[in-house]
């Protein structure tokens, strides 16, 4: 996982009965990607050419020790102008348990829903054949088209089968699950995407847990001074109060404000209960190998990635943050 340069990932909603999705440009097209699908996000990166380079393969990328196949997505689906560019952003698919798929993109954008009754079918004509697609939706507001992947069809296209393959790691690097447990007895094997953010320190967060990803409000009505540390206030999304905590202020990390270009908010909750948490950037999506929750008040740790490039970062439960600010105050005299 990597820091700086990396695309900061912007709003859209999630909701009962709609599917996570990442999305991303390429050629002139949009794609949707279901979260759970993927692995990890690279920032600009320089593919290495080699012997795989061709066709639709641009060559490959090393992440975590693991060596993996980086194809050019215009001309993977059939939509969007193919570049012979060799520097790009990177969304990494799980293809299987071990094997993984790199898709080379111009941008990742946000994070989005795709309501199910919204999406509506590719004609085959405009796939160029593949048959990739789960399907269609356009986004509300601007219109944006956005065409969905289907992992399934993704992980059985034939060239991905065969270039996926190549990733696997060597069997030897699996003895380091054994080596950790006989080391520590409280550590816990966890595969379990994590969004990476910036609150004056790197830190992770589930995924599932965040609801929608927005850019900072631009009207906040403040709270009296009794409230909770970080909580500046209130603003109305889609008709709906939230309230706003800058959470580097709440967890006592930092005390520099969230910039309104490069922050984002992590909305969490439904209804009257939602909070959207202030942070100073989101760097991207990254995969648990492990955790260990704390100990005497220690706080939760997890390792994102494994090999070389392995990062031990804090993990927050931001639906226990929330809950504690969302629960009613004490009846006096009780």
């Amino acid at each position: 996982m990597t820091g700086g340069g990396r695309t900061r990932i912007g709003p859209e909603q999630m909701g009962r009965g709609t599917e996570p999705l990442l999305t991303f440009s390429a050629g002139g097209a949009s794609f949707g990607l279901l979260a759970t699908a993927v692995h990890a996000t690279v920032p600009r990166s320089a593919i290495e050419q080699n012997s795989l380079s061709g066709g639709m393969c641009i060559g490959s990328i090393t992440h975590h020790r693991q060596r993996i196949p980086v194809l050019r997505t215009a001309a993977l689906t059939g939509l969007g102008t193919p570049s012979d560019t060799i520097e790009t952003e990177i969304v990494l698919v799980r293809t299987s348990e071990e094997e993984r798929i790199g898709l080379a993109v111009d941008t990742i954008n946000r994070m989005i829903a795709a309501e199910a009754e919204r999406m509506r079918p590719v004609p085959p004509a405009v796939a160029g054949g593949q048959g990739l697609f789960k399907g269609v939706i356009s986004t509300a507001g601007d219109g944006e088209q956005i065409f969905v992947l289907d992992p399934e069809r993704l992980s059985a296209h034939p060239d991905i089968v065969e270039l996926s393959a190549l990733s696997r790691r060597p069997r030897k690097e699996t003895k380091r699950t054994t080596l950790r447990s006989e080391i520590r007895s409280d550590v816990v094997e966890e595969r379990l995407r994590h969004l990476v953010f910036d609150v004056g320190t790197s830190v992770a967060a589930p995924a599932e847990q965040i609801v929608r990803i927005l850019t900072p409000p631009g009207a906040v009505t403040p709270t009296s001074a009794t409230a909770a540390p970080g909580v500046e206030g209130v603003f109305l999304l889609e008709g709906g109060p939230v309230v706003y905590v800058d959470l580097a202020a709440h967890l006592g990390l930092c005390s520099r404000p969230v910039d309104a270009a490069a922050g984002r908010v992590l909305l969490v909750g439904r209804g009257q209960h939602r909070i959207g948490f202030g942070v100073h950037s989101v760097d991207g999506i990254e995969t648990s190998e492990w955790r260990r929750d704390g100990q005497n008040g220690g706080g939760r740790i997890v390792q994102l990635g494994r090999g070389a490039g392995r990062v031990i970062l804090p993990a927050i439960d931001l639906h226990r943050l929330a809950d504690g600010l969302t629960a009613p105050p004490p009846v006096s005299g009780a």
